[in-house]
């Protein structure tokens, strides 16, 4: 491997250390973030690390480099910028700006040259494996009716759904079939998980990102479109069998609400996202370019007061929409930052990003970062965040000068 810049490449203990300090707010981001209580705690601290290793790495001139010729750095940095003026001039969530100048941080240092493709799988074989013990131990020892780890059921389920989605990308790219058959067993398995979580948003994204993916990959997979389909289709089948009683009850439940609904009731959980919804834009019209931010609240209590909502919604801190709710706190400029975080890495892994695999993934992250925005907030919260942006950090931007270093026949990223 020829390496042209200022990275420091030899082969020296330090080096290595160096090099998996680096990594290791993307390792951490799938594993342990999610498996201990206040997991999230520890990534600035990683991230102050990992930006401080960098520089061992690639040598200050590297660094600089990497950032004037990083785009994502800089769409990261301007929605830090925005959320520090929003912070300050009408107030927003602390929670999410820390999350967004941390990220803005490691994809200043981070460089997806020093991960191989099978660094990539190993991280998710292992997020894999933890997604299945906790919600194994939650679900069938503890009997808990909803797995949820140490967190939020939904932000536990999209954590659940995106590495069940990377898995069955893999699946659909490796040609061994012993190791294309673990993946894909995983990723039963992980639907399964989902499932236990209860979360019908996360379920319908995943399956909309299975569908959709499928789509475009049956042809490159190991397996012929008739054998997919009827591998699915037992899976499926298996899987309503074993979770019958929580998807009857599920089931039960939605339709009980729908005709409550029906009949004028809206003192429920549906209801009261019906009701979220029709609130948030009526009030996105206040203030339609910097939003409202934390005196959307007092606007929402004005509504309760005419009676247009009832008393339960108000019991919400946000909208059950990432982009309704993004809307009313922070305005156009606020929605037009978040669409081009869903976007860009998107666009840029599909047209200079060669391998298939990481195309799928950055797909398989979009559509469940997407749909599950349209009944959650998935990027309100500091989880899901850090997995999102660590995650289309590692996988869709490709190797090369525009990122500030010039690899020839290195192999890597593959």
């Amino acid at each position: 491997m020829e390496i042209h810049g200022d990275l420091n490449c030899h082969n020296s203990k330090a080096h290595k250390i160096a090099l998996f300090i680096l990594n290791f707010p993307l390792i951490w981001s799938a594993t342990g973030m999610f498996w201990f209580p206040k997991g999230v705690n520890y990534v600035p601290p990683l991230v102050i690390a990992a930006f401080i290793s960098s520089f061992f790495v690639f040598g200050f001139k590297g660094v600089l480099r990497h950032l004037k010729t990083n785009l994502f750095a800089l769409l990261v940095f301007a929605i830090s910028a925005y959320n520090i003026f929003q912070y300050q001039y009408h107030g927003s969530s602390s929670q999410e700006l820390r999350a967004f100048i941390t990220c803005f941080v490691f994809v200043v240092c981070f460089n997806r040259m020093v991960l191989k493709r099978k660094h990539i799988f190993a991280l998710i074989f292992v997020a894999s494996c933890g997604v299945l013990v906790t919600t194994g131990i939650q679900s069938f020892y503890f009997s808990i009716s909803r797995a949820h780890g140490f967190i939020n059921p939904i932000v536990f389920a999209t954590y659940c759904a995106s590495i069940a989605v990377m898995c069955f990308c893999i699946f659909l790219h490796l040609k061994n079939f012993k190791s294309g058959k673990l993946f894909f067993v995983l990723f039963l398995l992980l639907i399964i998980s989902t499932l236990l979580t209860g979360s019908r948003g996360v379920w319908l994204a995943l399956a909309t990102s299975v569908v959709i993916i499928s789509s475009f990959k049956f042809k490159r997979s190991m397996l012929s479109p008739k054998k997919t389909i009827a591998v699915l289709s037992l899976a499926i089948l298996i899987f309503a069998i074993i979770l019958y009683p929580l998807i009857i009850k599920r089931i039960q439940k939605t339709t009980f609400q729908l005709k409550q609904i029906k009949s004028g009731e809206m003192n429920n959980s549906i209801g009261a996202r019906i009701q979220l919804w029709s609130s948030a834009i009526e009030l996105a019209v206040i203030s339609p370019v910097l939003g409202l931010g934390d005196s959307h609240s007092t606007e929402l209590h004005d509504l309760y007061l005419k009676g247009a909502i009832n008393k339960k919604v108000l019991q919400y801190t946000h909208y059950h929409n990432i982009f309704l709710d993004t809307l009313v706190k922070k305005g156009i400029i606020g929605l037009i930052l978040l669409l081009a975080l869903y976007i860009y890495p998107l666009i840029v892994s599909i047209r200079n990003t060669n391998s298939s695999w990481r195309k799928d993934i950055s797909l398989g992250l979009f559509i469940i970062y997407l749909v599950s925005g349209l009944t959650d907030v998935p990027m309100n919260h500091d989880k899901t965040i850090y997995l999102y942006v660590f995650f289309i950090l590692a996988v869709a931007f490709p190797i090369g000068q525009k990122n500030g270093l010039c690899l020839e026949n290195s192999g890597i990223g593959s």
